[in-house]
């Protein structure tokens, strides 16, 4: 199964190329109203583009424009299923009988869309709960049924709309192992917000800004070394941009350089942007002796703790370190600080 998707809707400022293949599930990111639903919308036929083509498995479902002939195949014949964050259960219909209504939509016979459901409700853990209805069912057996009608159609792709977003905590992680192994067996399109379903449930990621696809690779590279601001803080990286001045620097827009490792061909006078962990920055109240070859001057903007640890974001900078640290430190909201990073630890991308 192949997905060669480029459309164009001026009313939602969206203008998006990409390619799939049959053994890869893509995980697309992006700031809120960057145009990330509105990609599924339109493969699933819910949203009409104004120009461009949508191309499963060499079968032509969309095409608009002065380059291609007009085609815009109806949702139900398109070979496509989406999940979106809530269930959408059918209130006045069994667990087995929401499940069966999908094959029997599109004219399978009785028995048989009963042996698909059944067959699904047994993969997604719940064939005890089949003759239930959807209000005796929590929020992670109601999205459980929903992934299960969603595949009794036998989709050519998946599309999934930030699927556990509506979940409680405790039913996230048996969820992401399910789609885990669902996106394993089929071309699979996520939309999401968070970066462990990024990262479990994608082989690719794109990132989608203004409506415009502004990085796009394996997700490790992705999330790990980002190209853009948004990936940086997806992944949880500190990221600056600047103008190549030598292979293994960049000066920035206020005129200081920063060192790093190039990990690829960068030319005299390129943009280009570095990227370093928050876990790779050290922090003092004074300015010390130190091997490090980039140091910055902050403020303290906020302070956040997790399980031990503190998140310090200075001069738009994040810095991770121990509590006990920070208070030996003495840092708060408010105090100037100094910020040290080996180059080493450094990361240049063309930007």
């Amino acid at each position: 199964m192949s997905v060669d998707i480029a459309i164009t809707s001026t009313a939602r400022n969206l203008d998006v190329a990409f390619q799939l293949d049959s053994k890869e599930s893509l995980a697309i990111v992006g700031p809120n109203a960057s145009g990330k639903s509105s990609v599924l919308l339109g493969i699933a036929g819910l949203l009409t583009p104004d120009f461009g083509h949508i191309v499963l498995n060499d079968s032509t479902v969309f095409s608009a424009g002065a380059a291609h002939p007009s085609v815009n195949v109806p949702v139900h014949k398109r070979g496509v299923s989406m999940l979106v964050q809530r269930p959408l259960l059918f209130p006045h219909m069994s667990v087995r009988q929401n499940v069966e209504f999908g094959p029997r939509s599109l004219g399978v016979g009785r028995a048989e869309a009963r042996s698909r459901a059944m067959q699904w409700l047994e993969r997604v853990g719940i064939a005890h709960l089949a003759d239930r209805h959807s209000n005796e069912l929590s929020g992670g057996q109601s999205q459980r049924v929903a992934l299960a009608r969603a595949l009794a159609v036998e989709p050519k792709l998946l599309l999934l709309d930030e699927p556990m977003a509506a979940l409680d905590a405790e039913a996230v992680p048996a969820m992401r192992v399910l789609l885990a192994h669902v996106a394993k067996e089929r071309p699979t399109i996520l939309v999401t917000h968070d970066v462990l379903d990024a990262i479990s449930l994608s082989t690719r990621t794109l990132v989608i800004e203004g409506g415009r696809v502004t990085d796009e690779g394996p997700t490790e590279r992705v999330l790990l070394q980002p190209r853009t601001s948004f990936g940086a803080r997806l992944g949880g990286l500190n990221v600056v941009r600047g103008l190549v001045e030598a292979s293994d620097c960049i000066v920035l827009a206020g005129g200081q350089k920063v060192y790093g490792r190039a990990q690829a061909e960068l030319q005299a006078g390129q943009e280009s942007i570095a990227v370093f962990s928050p876990g790779s920055v050290l922090i003092t109240r004074d300015e010390v002796q130190a091997s490090a070859r980039n140091s910055f001057d902050a403020r303290v903007d906020a302070i956040d703790q997790r399980e031990g640890r503190c998140r310090i974001s200075a001069g738009g900078f994040l810095v991770d370190i121990t509590l006990g640290a920070l208070v030996e430190l003495g840092i708060a909201p408010g105090s100037n600080v100094h910020l040290l990073v080996k180059a080493m630890e450094v990361a240049l991308h063309p930007a």
